[in-house]
């Protein structure tokens, strides 16, 4: 398998606290595990961040405050507001690889195996991560949007600081300041996103993503949004953007994911296609909007299999991208798709996606150790 991807995709330094003993030991034996996985999870890792455009990649912090990127909801997923209480910890998760036996009882492998029908290279590696995670995800109150052109505004209630440590010269952009809601609040306006976080009265951290809105035009938004509790009232949400239907985080902070690669090779270097990765999840995952509010300018909402989609460019224009990713949801299963080619063509690969049965002699013949 590739041991490059690692390297040239996630090489970044963590700042971390001093774990206690069992802490250690728990990461010894995810390590052990996951050596070989986390080649893979790489790819997910670089892209989530740079989907994000707006977040902050690690770099060692020198002292023991937890680092800005990983306590960031801007970076790598909201984190509630209970990871306070132990913020590096919480953004760390540990995966490993579940042997073929074990597929059939893992959690949603039988909903999620699939493959695409007509791939353009051939299949090379099938596999099956367990991933478990310290802390829940947080989740969004309000995810709005317009898919034309995009645009897109989310709002995320009780979360964390997502801008601890960016007054350290993690950034040289300085924070701005805002009145939201009738409370003071902190902006940072980084590439095509606006990021906004504020005290509610009762106390509570609410933190707001914002794309293809004027700053006024954002506030405007967020001072209109009624809310009961966390719940959102959608009769104060504005006539011209639709409203995404948000799910619940279920208990467990375990999950799992289908993978298929096409086209990877020993020695690959991760930027160097072609290469086409494919995952699929139960896990839970926010609404396919929610890119939309991060770089509305990188974003096309579309459709794949008559299910809503987005397309992300890496930042770069969507007509005109050679490279992308495609995210959907159908039945329950998030898919995850990265490939090589026009908006088109990555479209209709997505579009020959099915599933497929654990024992299909497609997936025996390529099935990882």
């Amino acid at each position: 398998m590739n041991d490059n991807i690692l390297d040239s995709l996630a090489h970044v330094e963590v700042g971390t606290r001093t774990p206690d003993l069992a802490t250690i030991e728990r990461r010894s034996r995810a390590i052990v595990r996951g050596r070989r996985s986390a080649r893979f999870g790489a790819i997910g890792l670089a892209v989530a961040a740079t989907v994000t455009l707006g977040s902050v990649l690690p770099h060692s912090s020198g002292n023991d405050e937890p680092l800005a990127a990983l306590r960031s909801p801007l970076a790598f997923g909201a984190l509630p507001a209970s990871a306070d209480a132990d913020p590096a910890a919480c953004a760390i998760s540990f995966s490993s690889v579940v042997a073929p036996e074990d597929w059939a009882t893992a959690p949603g492998m039988i909903e999620s195996a699939s493959l695409l029908t007509d791939p353009p290279f051939e299949l090379t590696t099938v596999r099956v991560m367990q991933s478990d995670t310290n802390c829940p995800a947080a989740v969004p109150a309000a995810v709005l949007y317009d898919p034309d052109p995009v645009r897109g505004i989310s709002v995320w209630p009780d979360v964390q600081d997502p801008f601890v440590g960016l007054d350290n010269g993690l950034e040289e952009e300085p924070l701005g300041h805002v009145t939201v809601r009738g409370q003071a609040a902190l902006l940072r306006e980084h590439l095509s996103s606006l990021q906004i976080t504020w005290l509610a009265e009762d106390g509570t951290r609410w933190m707001a993503m914002s794309s293809g809105f004027a700053l006024d035009e954002t506030v405007d938004v967020l001072d209109d949004l009624a809310f009961d509790g966390s719940t959102l009232n959608p009769a104060s949400v504005p006539d011209d953007l639709s409203v995404a239907p948000v799910s619940t985080v279920p208990a467990t902070t375990t999950s799992t994911t289908w993978e298929a690669w096409y086209n990877e090779k020993e020695d690959q270097p991760a930027s160097d296609p072609p290469l086409t990765y494919l995952s699929a999840t139960t896990a839970f995952k926010p609404p396919i909007e929610v890119s939309a509010s991060m770089s509305a300018p990188a974003t096309l909402l579309t459709d794949v299999q008559g299910h809503p989609a987005a397309f992300s460019s890496f930042g770069a224009d969507v007509l005109t991208a050679t490279t992308g990713i495609v995210t959907w949801k159908r039945d329950g299963v998030s898919y995850y798709l990265h490939g090589q080619g026009t908006i088109d063509e990555i479209l209709a690969l997505a579009e020959t996606l099915e599933p497929v049965a654990l024992d299909d002699p497609r997936v025996a013949a390529v099935t990882a150790p």
